[in-house]
């Protein structure tokens, strides 16, 4: 395809944070912004493909927050945890890199269910990347080899819901080896789903429970001002009904917004960074919504 462009590792805009590791890809083939390679403060968003509503929910909010700040986020665009991130990060007005273990071309995206996700974000102002040509399929091996590129382009990798046994470890690990900052969102400890996360943080990882767990490990020079946006604006539709959600009691927790509206947990939680942003509800205890009152 036209729009794609192979970077050597020789080349000028070949990611400095990639020509860091010991096992750099030698060649790098893009579509969308390079230089968004070398943004100045990329975090990994990483988890479960098969996550729960609790994972989607607290992946979409915390990658949502990031974004608004101005934070890159890197995933690899498989189902789950990658797809809440991306999602979020595009909803929040932000940037992200998507990190595939195949070839880039339309016909070679894995999943081929994300690709108009790619394509959105591509068309935002941020890139997908591989190490591998074009028509090469997505095996299992390539994506423990993808992880490594996820790790070295970011500041710090977050896993927010992943077993014991998931690729998000294994990320997390490359990070640890390239001395990068690894987080992780603590789950219910009955939760297969949490047990790596849980793991992690016994390990010594940093325990998320808010977005600002991250930011203040970030200086503030990379972070931009939140936009300030006024409440009368015209709501999307999914905002307006979470909105008729959240008026049905003095506060409303997230599962009864999901009952309420019918909308997935991706849909509502970006539905709710929109409006958090906006100023027209704010979060009163964890994952419980209340208007604002002017």
């Amino acid at each position: 395809m036209s729009d794609i462009r192979t970077l050597s590792i020789e080349d000028a805009r070949y990611p400095a944070s990639l020509k860091e590791i010991f096992d750099a890809p030698a060649q790098l083939f893009v579509r969308g912004n390079i230089d968004t390679l070398s943004h100045p403060c990329c975090v990994a968003v990483v988890g479960t493909r098969r996550c729960s509503s609790y994972g989607a929910a607290m992946t979409t909010r915390i990658s949502g927050e990031l974004a608004a700040r101005g934070v890159c986020i890197v995933s690899g665009l498989a189902l789950g945890v990658d797809t809440s991130a991306h999602s979020a990060a595009l909803a929040a007005g932000g940037t992200t890199i998507a990190v595939l273990g195949c070839g880039i071309a339309d016909a070679d995206i894995y999943p081929a269910t994300n690709g108009a996700l790619a394509r959105r974000i591509i068309e935002s102002g941020g890139a997908i990347v591989s190490e591998y040509e074009v028509g090469t399929p997505a095996y299992p091996s390539h994506f423990l080899d993808r992880n490594r590129i996820i790790a070295a382009l970011s500041r710090g990798t977050l896993v927010t819901e992943a077993p014991m046994k998931s690729g998000a470890l294994a990320t997390a690990r490359r990070a640890l080896e390239y001395n990068r900052d690894v987080y992780a969102v603590p789950g219910e400890i009955t939760s297969y789903r949490s047990a790596g996360t849980n793991n992690l943080i016994k390990q010594g990882a940093l325990c998320v429970t808010q977005t600002d767990d991250i930011l203040d490990t970030i200086e503030s020079s990379y972070l931009t001002a939140l936009p300030k946006h006024g409440t009368e604006q015209a709501l999307s539709e999914n905002e307006q009904a979470v909105m008729d959600a959240i008026r049905t009691a003095p506060a409303v927790h997230f599962d009864d917004i999901l009952g309420s509206t019918g909308l997935d947990a991706g849909a509502a939680s970006s539905a709710i960074i929109a409006l958090t942003l906006a100023g027209a509800i704010q979060e009163t205890e964890p994952n419980t919504y209340a208007i604002v009152s002017l």
